[in-house]
């Protein structure tokens, strides 16, 4: 009887109510439920003819079997026919969706329209909801068995959202969900231009801000002069002003921003590839003014003079092949400018001499080691330790003011030594600040004469006519007589005698 469903029926829930009515008094009416279990039903009046019971946690889409057995108050049983039914309360079923992936990419400024086609068992009224990021966007309740949901993200909706829709039969739910992302270009800004000085490292990241709404891996590129890693290694011959392209990518969508790239020119006055504000050493062999030379130069053994040099390092330099000076240098605590270098040399007649100016050591707490040509075998040289302009400033007698007349012995004369070298061919002179350096003797009057001379000594150094002997000259007189006159006696002669001292320095060995 109703609400009991009809046989072989399909309803909605996992539940029914199963009625029953007799015509006659019952004593007691039991269901039978898929042939395994009793259950008794309630008497539903006062006359025992109308009984009931309630099933309950009955699975979806299952078929179940009932029958009754019913007894009468004279101990007499019956029993019903076997009855079908099926409780079906599945979801809506969702045959179709647009897109049909998951997950759908589309970038901003399109539009999408989602669309589902579903069926029910029992075509029953539909309640769709279309969720975005699960807030309500659209609902509707109908017959109808499609709904579409169109989505237009604009420029202030990029990254990634959920769509979902609800298709509910009232009891239960069918769902389909897509994970859409929008792309949109990253954002790119550049904070500043730059300016850097030739050989100068430029590194563009410095000004480069970047953020991406799908959090993409951003590429970027670079114009000329700029690498692809985003790097310039400038050097002294790159300066200029660039504008330069910067391009960041995620792989759909591209922004570009300029900038200036100012390259200041660096000097670099010995042309040698490194800024004068890092280069120790200035110029090269030809930066130095020689007269009569053809200077060569090393530095630590190397001809090789664009290297950075530091510390403390041997500094030679030659005529050709024969060493004229050599000096340490401390290239950590000054620079070496060879530019301000002159050197002069001579070797005439009796005299050779070697003049190098520019170069004061004193600073350094060095001094230099000068190699002088012996042309004359004059034992001996005049050193003047003075920033001079020629060697003919230094004087004949080498009695002028910073000058010292050494003897080339190997003796120490006022911090100075001069030895002889190569067989007698050259003298090797130490400890010199500037460096002007004859090979002579202390002859004041050019007679051959003088101190340390070869000759000797000089008895009057202003007189050339003067050597090793100096005498007054002897009065003379004269009588006579006349005939037939008479004589007379002639008067005397008067004389002034000059007496010259000449200082000789004796050096006394053991």
């Amino acid at each position: 009887m109703t609400p009991t469903v009809d046989n072989n029926s399909k309803f909605l829930h996992n539940f029914t109510l199963i009625n029953i009515s007799a015509n006659e008094a019952l004593s007691v009416a039991l269901l039978e439920f898929n042939f395994t279990t009793n259950y008794t039903m309630t008497n539903g009046s006062g006359t025992f003819t109308h009984f009931y019971y309630n099933l309950t946690g009955l699975n979806s889409s299952s078929i179940w079997r009932v029958r009754i057995f019913a007894n009468d108050t004279n101990n007499n049983w019956g029993v019903t026919e076997i009855r079908f039914f099926e409780a079906n309360n599945s979801a809506p079923i969702i045959t179709s969706a647009y897109p049909n992936t998951t997950n759908y990419s589309m970038n901003e400024g399109e539009s999408v329209t989602f669309s589902v086609n579903y069926t029910d068992l029992f075509g029953p009224t539909f309640n769709i909801t279309w969720l975005r990021n699960n807030t309500n966007v659209s609902s509707h309740i109908g017959m109808t068995t499609t709904t579409n949901f169109t989505f237009a993200p604009n420029h202030t909706q990029p990254g990634f959202w959920n769509i979902s829709v609800l298709v509910s039969d009232g009891y239960a739910i069918g769902i389909r969900t897509w994970n859409v992302t929008v792309n949109t270009a990253p954002e790119l800004t550049l904070t500043a231009n730059i300016t850097v000085n030739e050989s100068q490292l430029v590194n563009v990241s410095t000004i480069v801000n970047i953020s991406d709404a799908n959090g993409d891996t951003i590429t970027y590129y670079y114009t000329l002069p700029i690498n692809a890693t985003g790097f310039y290694l400038t050097s002294l011959q790159s300066s200029g002003i660039f504008n330069v392209t910067v391009t960041a990518s995620d792989g759909i969508f591209n922004a570009s921003k300029n900038f200036t790239l100012t390259i200041n020119e660096a000097e670099d006055d010995d042309n040698d590839g490194s800024n004068n504000s890092a280069d120790q050493l200035i110029g090269n062999s030809s930066s130095v003014t020689a007269t009569t030379v053809s200077v060569n130069i090393t530095v630590n053994s190397t001809v090789n003079l664009t290297q950075t040099f530091n510390g403390t390092l041997p500094v030679k330099i030659f005529n050709g092949s024969k060493l004229l000076f050599e000096f340490n240098f401390n290239f950590s605590r000054s620079r070496l400018n060879l530019s301000n270098i002159v050197i002069t040399t001579r070797s005439a007649g009796n005299f050779s001499g070697v003049l190098i100016r520019g170069l004061n050591l004193t600073s350094q707490n060095q001094t230099k080691t000068v190699y002088l040509d012996n042309v004359s075998y004059q034992n001996s040289v005049c050193i003047n330790d003075a920033e001079i302009t020629a060697l003919a400033n230094i004087s004949a007698r080498c009695n002028g003011a910073n000058e010292t007349l050494v003897v080339c012995d190997g003796t120490i004369t006022n911090n100075y030594n001069c030895t002889a070298i190569d067989s007698g061919t050259r003298f090797v002179i130490f400890g010199l600040n500037h460096s002007g350096v004859n090979q002579q003797c202390g002859d004041g009057d050019g007679d051959g004469y003088g101190t340390s001379c070869l000759l000797g000594n000089d008895c009057d150094d202003t007189d050339s006519s003067k050597t090793t002997t100096c005498t007054s000259p002897s009065p003379s007189s004269s009588g006579g007589g006349g005939g037939g006159g008479g004589g007379g006696a002639a008067a005397p002669s008067s004389y002034s005698v000059s007496i010259l001292a000449v200082p000789i320095s004796i050096e006394l060995k053991k």
